[in-house]
């Protein structure tokens, strides 16, 4: 594989038009829009008469309308507003500058520490690895939590999900597995809630090596390796 082929696959889904459509409804979170001829996953920019611009992602379509679901407040919007493309398929920045940043959903500092330089964009929702082409879980790696690595041995390459009730530890435990796991890099992500978050950047400041937080209140996913 060309070391350039990320590039280029963002490049190959990017649109060489930009598309303009306006508001002609809103429904709770969910806007209609006119005249926008986005794919579905795009992302779009809101330029609201009385509050700026916003963010949304065409979700669907209906009688002719394009569907956009809000990843932000829809006050100050007003009918005929501008609904402008800004990609057609969604990419998110990666690179070493982000090792020890807390970020939003849409992978914007928010640490007050400056903008992050020295980043490529990456698809979204690439394409998935087929099955057969994709590397056996042979090694094994240390959480740090004893209970854990005893009983629910974790490889490297592995998915793991943790669900409890609110309440019983789960922030927690990830705070034990950033600081003590053998891994390279912690990547957490957190929700909107501030316990979670506050948690969660706690969480990556005292982690070994780096860490890199995503604190969202949308679906935004985070792509671990």
């Amino acid at each position: 594989m060309s070391v350039l082929a990320p590039q280029i696959e963002s490049l190959r889904r990017s649109s060489a038009m930009r598309f303009v459509g306006r508001v002609s409804a809103v429904r709770g979170m969910l806007l209609l829009v006119d005249e926008l001829p986005l794919p579905i996953g795009a992302l779009v920019d809101i330029d609201a008469t009385g509050g700026g611009e916003t963010l949304g992602e065409v979700v669907g379509f209906a009688d002719g309308k394009t569907m956009v679901m809000m990843l932000g407040g829809t006050d100050g919007i007003r009918a005929h507003d501008k609904v402008s493309g800004q990609q057609a398929a969604q990419t998110t920045p990666v690179g070493e500058r982000l090792l020890g940043r807390i970020v939003d959903g849409l992978a914007r500092p928010i640490d007050e520490k400056g903008p992050i330089l020295d980043t490529v964009g990456r698809p979204l929702d690439p394409e998935p690895t087929i099955a057969l082409d994709r590397a056996r879980i042979t090694e094994s790696i240390r959480t740090g939590v004893r209970s854990l690595d005893l009983m629910t041995t974790m490889g490297r390459g592995q998915r793991m999900g943790i669900f409890a009730g609110p309440g019983v530890g789960k922030s927690t435990m990830l705070g034990m597995i950033a600081r003590h796991t053998s891994a390279d890099v912690n990547v957490i992500a957190s929700s909107a809630n501030a316990d979670a978050r506050s948690a969660s950047s706690s969480s990556a400041r005292s982690a070994k090596r780096g860490s890199r937080v995503r604190s969202s209140s949308w679906r935004r996913p985070t792509n671990r390796r």
